[in-house]
């Protein structure tokens, strides 16, 4: 369904200047997460496995000593307004400017079929929060955020208008405001 080569190249881009030991420990971690965050099942919008997903990010991220920030919005979807929630935190960098980073965590709505979504998206996410404490050690120059999105998936059929319902209030919400870099 698309691509994965883009995480293929952070993943090299990052891992590239890792030690074997490193890249062992970086590798293992994003497994864990993975099984953890697929292990809570079906996640889509609105669910009760997406909320204990949203919990156990919560935790994972403050054990990883970032604060995590929640962006909470009311999607209009076709099956009425859902209240969502992005989650992101910064690594410093040495200057403000900041390269932004991003996963989905919520899986698709399939009706009876329990769709856990492994690489869509759990694995992202896994990636994400698996090189973070990596990403924090090496001080890069730009501010790394790493933001999670909900409502990624479509509620119904994949269209502009049900799609993307995190990236698109995530947009909103920073506009201007922020000085990002990539």
């Amino acid at each position: 369904m698309y691509s994965r080569l883009p995480q293929a190249i952070v993943l090299l881009i990052f891992c590239a200047s890792c030690n074997a030991s490193e890249n062992k420990t970086i590798a293992s971690n994003v497994y864990r997460i993975t099984k953890d965050i697929v292990a809570y099942g079906p996640r889509d919008p609105g669910s009760k496995g997406l909320e204990k997903v949203r919990s156990y990010l919560r935790g994972k991220v403050a054990g990883m000593g970032f604060v995590l920030q929640e962006q909470h919005f009311k999607a209009n979807t076709p099956l009425g307004a859902i209240e969502m929630k992005n989650l992101y935190f910064d690594i410093p960098g040495t200057t403000s400017a900041m390269i932004l980073l991003g996963a989905h965590y919520d899986s698709k709505r399939m009706g009876d079929m329990k769709f856990i979504g492994a690489n869509d998206a759990a694995s992202s996410v896994a990636l994400l929060l698996g090189l973070s404490p990596w990403i924090k050690k090496q001080r890069f120059k730009y501010t790394v955020r790493v933001v999670l999105f909900d409502g990624e998936e479509a509620i119904r059929t994949w269209s502009s208008l049900d799609s993307l319902y995190g990236s698109k209030a995530y947009v909103q919400q920073i506009g201007e405001k922020e000085s990002v870099k990539a």
